[in-house]
């Protein structure tokens, strides 16, 4: 009928983005209630919302909103950055770091070996070894906040989780492009791949050191948190770039201008969950884009490596933080019943994916299908299995 208003057929960006923060929130909220992590809501909403759901948040929706995602990623690496102080990388000590380098380098080559026992072939593997290094600590520490868990083993824990997400961001800097430059000779390859670490490190170093200098001048929360967010995001687009025709780590840039500031800048005490506070429905809709890329029949298809990595992930991390403990002499509680503690995957493995999908196209559909899918498993035994660690280790306070 001439006249009548009538719904667009193509919904607009804004909506998109305004549906998938609000339902993201809501599915966080729910499945809170069953005590599991917010993040295990975003992606079930993002994966309800997208293609293999109602298809509301198809590809083109996802390469549309991709720049969202890759602003949400280089503000995670900043935390994990600004987390990361010397005071703490003191109070670790040879047997702590010990046990963080094990643990994360056993998942590493634990999920690396069974890609290839799977058939993947060693360069996907090594890819998905690289991606699931990362611990979630968010997890660990609502966990252990729930149980009023105070003892060695919670010391212990909660010292690597942060370190542990550092580390494996760098093993993915330096598998990323040795991947991408395969079939060069192995000496331009190594220099190549010294130069990329070296120049995301180098343009990191010199924002974080401006970054620094801005926290002296401004002490305005608000105005600092816009001047800091200005700087980390124009250091990430600058490598993303490509300068100089190298692959650059803009999440490893991104975290250096954090680890600067957090370690020499003058940012008001608060000024980490600040960030962390105002940058949340970023987050929200990172996770849930995150989960809109997911096909449940490529995740069927591919049950095998699903289940393979799980396995080596959990395995990889117990063998490594029980090696890495006893040559550490850390105390017996600590040696058995740290892996555990670290087997939830989140912020950083989802957009090291992210990451991977765009730079190597050829292995999307995999290395989404299987990164998300586990994710989500992660996230749900993940908190038990530190519950019982806890338990076990005599260190829960609450019930």
């Amino acid at each position: 009928m001439k006249g009548r208003s009538s719904l667009p057929s193509e919904p607009s960006a804004l909506l998109i983005v305004g549906l998938l923060i609000v339902c993201g929130y809501g599915g966080g909220r729910l499945v809170g209630l069953l005590r599991l992590p917010a993040v295990t809501g975003y992606i079930i909403v993002g994966l309800a919302l997208g293609i293999s759901g109602a298809a509301i948040v198809g590809d083109a929706w996802w390469h549309s909103l991709e720049w969202t995602v890759e602003f949400a990623l280089s503000l995670v690496a900043f935390n994990v950055g600004y987390e990361l102080r010397f005071a703490e990388l003191a109070r670790l000590g040879k047997g702590l770091t010990l046990l963080v380098v094990l643990e994360t380098m056993g998942a590493f080559i634990a999920i690396w070996l069974v890609m290839l026992l799977v058939g993947l072939g060693w360069r996907l593997g090594m890819l998905i070894g690289a991606i699931g290094a990362a611990t979630a600590p968010a997890v660990t520490v609502i966990v252990f906040n729930s149980l009023r868990a105070k003892g060695p083993l919670t010391q212990a824990v909660l010292a690597c989780v942060g370190f542990d997400d550092a580390l494996g961001l760098v093993i993915y800097s330096v598998v990323a492009p040795l991947l991408a430059a395969h079939g060069t000779a192995n000496g331009v390859l190594a220099l190549k791949v010294l130069y990329q670490l070296g120049l995301s490190i180098g343009v990191g170093s010199c924002l974080g050191a401006l970054a620094v200098i801005v926290t002296r001048y401004i002490k305005h929360e608000a105005e600092l948190m816009v001047a800091i967010v200005g700087i980390v995001v124009f250091c990430a687009g600058l490598l993303e770039s490509h300068p100089f025709g190298l692959h650059c780590s803009p999440l490893l840039g991104a975290m250096m201008v954090g680890f600067l500031v957090g370690n020499f800048g003058r940012a008001p005490r608060r000024f980490g969950e600040t960030f962390f506070a105002g940058a949340s429905p970023f987050y929200t809709l990172y996770f849930a884009l995150a989960g809109s890329r997911l096909r449940l029949f490529a995740l069927v298809a591919l049950w095998l490596p699903a289940l393979g990595y799980l396995g080596a992930r959990l395995g990889g991390k117990w063998l490594g933080a029980y090696i890495g403990g006893k040559l550490g002499r850390l105390p017996s509680v600590v040696t058995r019943l740290t892996g555990p503690c670290l087997f939830s995957q989140a912020g950083i493995a989802i957009g090291l994916t992210v990451y991977a999908a765009k730079d190597f196209p050829q292995w999307a559909p995999t290395v989404v299908a299987v990164m998300l899918g586990t994710t989500v498993v992660t996230e749900i035994v993940g908190p038990a299995l530190t519950r019982f660690a806890v338990k076990k280790a005599g260190e829960a306070r609450a019930a």
